[in-house]
């Protein structure tokens, strides 16, 4: 499909390259054709639309590649610190050490990278793809930190003596009010840090300050924790509910868990869809960052939130109890199955815009934003789950070659050493689809576009909404818009 030129809004029907209207006795001055692109004296081109597989490249690659390599450095953290201190240390200790091992490991990595990318000829393809790699780094300290925050819980838990199998005597309501607490001290924290990372002058800059990569890292990991935090005091009440589970799950737990994730689907939509775009179109937040902030944060967490719930309940119907039924291998492929339908329907989605646009479906499109939003995010933690998953049996695989009375543990330097190789692959095997799908990666960078770039800097937000307005056509006068106004009402 031909893109609109955008000057024709501005100029009437003159075409691109063809001379204006002009009055008598003057030459006709010419448009500058799409090659010319001189910044500050001409307005400049929309970039070639890249296919609908080199865009699902690019967005596979951002979402499963990016998270399964998170997923494997939290897991080769985890056996560090399991080395480090010891099989008999406390999962708090476990916790705290892993994060620290997470944190080095991230460092090293940024390093690397930062050589790489400060050699690299300007504005090379080898720029582009190591600037695409920093600037996902600071997400990888999430995994550690959902991983501590719950060992924090547990310890509270036990302490007000509140377990879901057994039965409760008003444990569970001070295990919530605690629960509670410190979510809302995450979220106040996560508050202050959004709008301090978010306002920094090189925050969407992958040669940033260290001190800029770092709170961004905290920022976006207490981000995640605080999903988290929110996903557990949802969890004590519907346990508390259910009564003391056991295992296998009855059929009416079960159902219950069904029906609690059919009503934070409800939620989570409505507020994705209505309540947020609302609030976030409104011209007054133009002047306010914080409540810019506020609103992201918002949106994070009420995502984060569902998204656990639905991929854990689908972990525990397909791996755990379909798989204890038949096979775990059974249950892990149609786990599996699961991530390739989503990205199927991510595929389904963008090849109904005009771009091929994984990441927004259209300025006056707010639900179909919010499907794409809702599933980009099963994604992410469909693939954490599968690469955790995958990196335990490689774990046990390894732990199974010694010969019998001599086996390596899951946690010795052999094991660690296979991890850390698995993690350079996947470091090799994003970099090398970048530099190979280097068209739909510019386009990306260039148009802002991306769901997770927006918790990082201000600067994406507005980037992204005049991209979407120069390609949909900001006039509603404009009788050449790819929308009409029935197409605006209708999706809206």
């Amino acid at each position: 499909m031909l893109l609109k030129c955008p000057l024709r809004s501005h100029f009437g029907s003159s075409l691109c390259g063809a001379p204006f209207p002009a009055a008598k006795g003057q030459a006709a001055p010419m448009v500058p054709p799409p090659s010319q692109i001189l910044m500050g004296t001409a307005v400049q081109m929309d970039p070639e639309i890249p296919s609908l597989f080199s865009n699902f490249v690019e967005y596979f690659n951002d979402n499963v590649s990016m998270m399964a390599m998170a997923a494997t450095i939290g897991s080769l953290g985890g056996g560090l610190a399991i080395q480090a201190l010891g099989p008999y240390a406390g999962p708090v200790a476990q916790g705290q050490a892993r994060m620290l091992i997470c944190i080095f490991l991230i460092s090293v990595l940024r390093l690397v990278g930062l050589w790489f990318y400060r050699r690299a000829p300007d504005g090379s393809a080898m720029q582009t793809v190591y600037s695409t790699m920093l600037l996902g780094l600071p997400w990888f300290l999430r995994v550690p930190m959902v991983d501590l925050l719950p060992a924090y819980l547990h310890a509270l838990y036990d302490k007000v003596g509140w377990d879901p199998m057994r039965v409760n005597h008003g444990q569970a309501c001070l295990a919530f009010i605690l629960n509670t607490v410190m979510f809302q001290f995450l979220f106040l924290v996560t508050l202050l840090l959004a709008s301090l990372a978010r306002s920094l002058p090189d925050a969407a800059h992958p040669d940033a300050k260290w001190s800029t990569f770092y709170l961004q890292s905290f920022y976006l990991a207490f981000l995640s924790g605080a999903g988290k935090t929110l996903h557990f005091a949802a969890f004590i009440l519907n346990m508390t509910l259910a009564g003391p589970i056991h295992r296998p799950l009855r059929v009416m737990t079960q159902i219950q868990l069904f029906l609690f994730v059919l009503f934070l689907t409800g939620v989570c939509w409505f507020l994705l869809s209505s309540t947020l775009p609302n609030q976030m179109t409104n011209p007054l937040l133009e002047k306010s960052p914080f409540t810019q902030s506020s609103l992201m944060v918002q949106q994070y967490v009420v995502v984060y939130t569902w998204a656990y719930a639905t991929v854990s309940l689908g972990w525990e119907w397909l791996y755990t109890s379909l798989g204890g039924a038949t096979s775990h291998a059974c249950g892990f492929f149609l786990f599996f199955v699961w991530l390739l339908v989503c990205l199927a329907f991510a595929c389904l989605l963008a090849a109904g815009t005009h771009d091929n646009n994984f990441y927004t479906m259209g300025k006056w499109r707010p639900r179909k934003n919010a499907l794409c939003l809702m599933n980009y995010w099963l994604v992410d933690f469909i693939t954490w789950w599968s690469q955790a998953q995958l990196v335990a049996s490689l774990d046990t695989f390894m732990a199974d070659l010694g010969q019998e009375g001599t086996r390596t543990k899951a946690s010795s330097w052999p094991t660690i050493g296979v991890s850390f190789l698995f993690v350079l692959g996947l470091l090799y095997f994003c970099g090398a689809l970048h530099a190979l799908n280097r068209d739909a990666l510019l386009f990306k960078t260039d148009g802002g576009w991306g769901h997770k770039p927006h918790a990082v800097s201000y600067i994406p937000d507005s980037h992204q909404i005049q991209k979407c307005s120069d390609f949909e056509g900001s006039s509603d006068s404009d009788g050449d818009s790819s929308e009409s106004a029935e197409d605006r009402q209708t999706d809206a």
